[in-house]
């Protein structure tokens, strides 16, 4: 998982990390000992990612699919937080597992730019399902604007208040 998400929680609570977790894999033989990895914030179980570039870039495709298999015969949904980078060393791994994908951007025509890059980049590479099925989330301050899956151009845009979410209302892009 990367290393924001539920960065101060986890943090506190224990120093276990994915590469933890990878050197003792073929030990973990249930749930009990795989939550000996998993920090909680709010309802969502983490993997915390490493704090060290380095090492956090050494995971492989290959040991992401090996976490992976663990984690989904224990949890019915497995969210991974990729980053900023889609040229990561796990990243063939992440994208060959995953069913869909969000693409997080700014708030700004700069990250409306990256998101698309990044979708151009995922149809240019193998990936034309996940990109056609991507939802691209735009950050903005208190709220967010979500646009919604399909050809990316005249598609939906709701704006999520983070204090209301169930305060959307429909917009054109």
């Amino acid at each position: 998982m990367e290393r924001a998400l539920g960065e101060g929680i986890y943090q506190q609570s224990s120093p276990r990390t994915i590469t933890d977790l990878l050197e003792n894999l073929e030990s973990i033989d249930c749930l009990t000992s795989l939550a000996r990895y998993m920090h909680h914030a709010g309802g969502l179980h983490l993997i915390a990612g490493e704090q060290d570039h380095e090492v956090s870039d050494s995971l492989t495709a290959e040991e992401y699919l090996r976490i992976r298999k663990l984690i989904s015969s224990n949890y019915s949904v497995v969210l991974t937080d990729c980053g900023t980078g889609v040229t990561h060393n796990a990243m063939s791994g992440i994208l060959q597992s995953a069913d869909n994908l969000v693409i997080a951007a700014g708030y700004a025509v700069s990250g409306a730019k990256r998101a698309r890059s990044t979708l151009h980049w995922l149809a240019g590479h193998g990936y034309e399902d996940l990109a056609r099925k991507a939802s691209v989330v735009i950050g903005q301050g208190r709220g967010v604007l979500q646009c919604g899956q399909g050809r990316h151009r005249g598609t939906f845009v709701r704006y999520l208040p983070r204090t209301d979410c169930g305060a959307a209302r429909s917009r054109r892009c």
